[in-house]
């Protein structure tokens, strides 16, 4: 069981060094907005990669094309043909470097047929640059989803910017983000879209006084706050009793067994960086009626997290220490 334990520690300790930085490069960061646009977007819909507001052509071209590439390489949306979109702006006389305003995006979308229309703006902010991705609804101007990236600067990114500079007219505003309607702020940066999820499926083994396998659901309307549900064998022990007549005494004795049993949670987690902490506590039910609670400790590996816990079941001390893997599906 120690092996198991330093096993389950080192793996974690590993996950959180690779996976804790979260400046990166333009290209990542675009892989990352996308995989962000598909969990955002009705698979299928149809979407228009309409502007970047930056003050160099070249990464606006640049951002809008190799998005577009991933986005069609995904399969999960579709985006609107590039040469139906020149003729558009050709058209309407808007510039993919500079701004445009919600009606007039609206207006592009419904000539093309859309759903959506992604736009967003790249500005310096210190020693990175931010990318901001932004998708919003043809049909009612809603934001469906806002996204914010720290890239730093790379070969990539300073060629781009070498190129053609953008001069600011009357007929092209500054890059200030004057004509956008103030909105919640978006807290997720690059890597976190793992925090975002209302359900958490997964399933937890380890030992204790018994061997333990359960699997896990978890619901968090609130962010950090949620309810869990977990089934599966989970061991125990407990004390049986016997009475002997002819010497008039009681003997009591402890018996070790795994059951089914089923836990109902309530847990209170945070989630700082790529970490995730918690506590829970609950009634469980396996023939018995007692008290299980516990902490956790785990990091964000993939899509889900590899998470390690230490829990005790009942008044008479049976628990185990588990080690599990749980994926958060559906977005906030």
């Amino acid at each position: 069981m120690k092996k198991m334990i330093w096993l389950a520690i080192a793996l974690i300790a590993m996950s959180y060094c690779v996976y804790a930085q979260e400046t990166m490069t333009l290209d990542e960061a675009l892989q990352a907005a996308n995989r962000y646009l598909e969990e955002r977007l009705q698979p299928g819909s149809k979407v228009v990669l309409l502007n970047f507001q930056t003050e160099y052509l070249d990464l606006s071209n640049y951002i809008i094309d190799e998005l577009t590439t991933y986005v069609v390489n995904g399969g999960i949306i579709t985006a609107v043909d590039r040469q139906n979109m020149e003729l558009i702006r050709q058209e309407m006389n808007f510039q993919i470097s500079g701004e445009v305003s919600d009606e007039s995006a609206q207006a592009i979308g419904r000539k093309l047929g859309a759903q959506s229309i992604i736009s967003g703006s790249i500005q310096r902010l210190g020693a990175v640059y931010r990318l901001r991705v932004r998708a919003i609804s043809v049909e009612t101007a809603a934001i469906q989803g806002m996204q914010n990236y720290n890239v730093k600067t790379d070969a990539v990114l300073a060629s781009l910017m070498g190129g053609e500079h953008v001069e600011t007219t009357a007929s092209t505003p500054p890059p200030a983000r004057k004509r956008e309607t103030p909105s919640k702020p978006v807290k997720q940066t690059a890597g976190n879209e793992w925090k975002n999820k209302i359900w958490y499926l997964g399933v937890l083994t380890g030992y204790g006084s018994d061997f333990t396998f359960l699997a896990t659901a978890d619901l968090f309307l609130l962010k950090n706050i949620g309810l869990g549900v977990e089934f599966g064998w989970q061991g125990c022990y407990y004390a049986e009793y016997s009475y002997d007549y002819y010497y008039d005494s009681k003997d009591s004795y402890y018996l070790y067994e795994s059951v089914f049993t089923l836990n109902a949670l309530a847990k209170l987690l945070f989630r700082p960086g790529k970490v995730e902490l918690g506590i829970f506590a609950g009634p469980a039910i396996n023939g018995r009626f007692w008290l299980t609670f516990g902490g956790e400790f785990g990091v964000n590996v993939g899509p889900g997290i590899l998470f390690l816990d230490v829990r005790v079941s009942g008044f008479n001390g049976s628990g185990s220490i588990d080690i599990g893997y749980k994926v958060g599906i559906g977005n906030r």
